[in-house]
């Protein structure tokens, strides 16, 4: 009967120690280098690169998290539709420029607490101002997106075209090749969409903006607590009416 109790006791911490998943040492290695390496890509108004120099609310927001860590901000262009197998061969520590957080993202990266709520929107060319069929339209958003979700859930039987990134949809319904976009809202009022009409009789949803780190590592952890400073301090308020997008924040 002993041996029997001392099994279970040995099983029961084995199964409890298996449960626990220990987090990534990222924070460490990012102490240790004294540097975070932020992948980023052009998404006015959150990432812009100008001559060599990135600024955007997200690019102003990691570097005021950076200087929460007491480290370096060190930005690197990436191609945006290679930024999770970037992120997880550590080409990468983080992800950030429009990340919108989805429950099936959760279970691919880690997301810190939001920071942005914004939402999908539909533009069109003049022809479609008044269509509410959009069975067989040809719509282009950015591939592996919260807008490509929103259109195939809230515009029926479409016929998605798939765009490396937001400013590659918008740049195929200008060019002719598509009839529609679904682009984020914030992102639409800072591009120059031209003579493209922003469908706002249609409602797509909402989305909320996070910053993306590997899954389960402590980096998350620690750019949390970063935002929660920053948010105490009301730099977070200061740095968001700065980009007119006040009305947005979400942190708390």
């Amino acid at each position: 009967m002993k041996r029997w109790i001392v099994f279970l006791l040995i099983l029961s911490l084995l199964l409890v120690g298996c449960s626990r998943e220990e987090k990534l040492p990222d924070m460490e290695a990012v102490e240790d280098s004294g540097m975070l390496k932020i992948g980023v890509t052009q998404c006015p108004p959150f990432a812009i690169s100008e001559a060599g120099q990135w600024t955007g609310f997200d690019v102003a927001l990691v570097e005021a998290i950076c200087k929460e860590l007491g480290v370096e901000a060190r930005f690197v262009e990436i191609p945006w539709a290679d930024r999770w197998a970037l992120l997880n061969d550590r080409t990468v520590d983080c992800i950030v420029g429009c990340v919108t957080a989805t429950d099936d993202l959760a279970f691919r990266v880690d997301l810190s607490q939001t920071y942005l709520a914004s939402a999908p929107v539909l533009l069109t060319g003049a022809d479609f101002t008044e269509e509410t069929d959009f069975t067989g339209v040809k719509i282009a958003a950015e591939g592996d997106s919260s807008c490509a979700l929103a259109a195939v859930a809230c515009l029926g039987q479409v016929s998605m075209v798939y765009a490396a990134d937001q400013q590659e949809a918008l740049n195929l319904l200008m060019d002719g090749e598509v009839e529609c976009a679904v682009v984020d809202r914030i992102v639409a009022g800072s591009m120059d969409t031209g003579g493209l009409i922003l469908r706002t009789d249609l409602e797509l949803g909402v989305h909320e903006l996070a910053v993306a780190t590997r899954l389960n590592s402590d980096l998350t952890d620690a750019i949390n607590k970063a935002l929660t400073a920053l948010q105490i301090r009301g730099e977070l308020d200061k740095l968001a009416e700065t980009y007119q997008i006040g009305d947005a924040l979400v942190v708390g």
